[in-house]
């Protein structure tokens, strides 16, 4: 099975998420030494750069691959494995996206416990993550039209887009 990466100007996205947290550092630092509480702010700003930390490298990871069982998705913080028959293919706006019917879902730690979190304080939202989470963008993958993402899936085709 080939797994496709993002392209190179999708995945340095991913530094943007560690870039904010530098630039908020750097922007109230000054605030918090006049004040004396330099240390405060590595303290308040800690657990978001692990986190950021973490998004950046996982997001740079994203892949997807094909093979004879079905689709084999990976992103930040969760990969899906869907057979054939749980793929739709939608072209929205222009851009193909599959739709995920059925398939399984593996979370990473991280995400698994916030989901979980998000679960019982706020089902609503976990409803709309769960609903997002099973939409695979391929554009993000592309960068032309004959891209081998698009090449490399035989049971895609203009009978299937919807």
């Amino acid at each position: 099975m080939t797994m496709h990466l993002l392209p190179e100007r999708r995945r340095a996205i991913a530094f943007i998420f560690p870039a904010i947290i530098v630039v908020i550092a750097v922007a109230f630092f000054p605030l918090f030494v006049d004040t004396g509480r330099g240390w405060w702010l590595v303290f308040i700003l800690a657990p978001a750069s692990v986190v950021a930390v973490i998004i950046c490298i996982e997001f740079r990871a994203t892949a997807i691959g094909f093979d004879a069982h079905g689709v084999h998705y990976r992103t930040v913080g969760y990969s899906l494995d869907v057979p054939w028959s749980g793929i739709q293919f939608h072209a929205n706006c222009g851009k193909p996206i599959l739709c995920v019917t059925q398939g399984e879902r593996h979370f990473s730690p991280w995400l698994g416990v916030m989901y979980g979190i998000l679960h019982v304080l706020m089902p609503f939202r976990a409803e709309r993550a769960s609903r997002l989470m099973t939409q695979i963008p391929l554009y993000f993958f592309m960068i032309s039209e004959n891209d081998s993402v698009m090449v490399s899936n035989p049971p895609w085709g203009p009978a299937t887009t919807k």
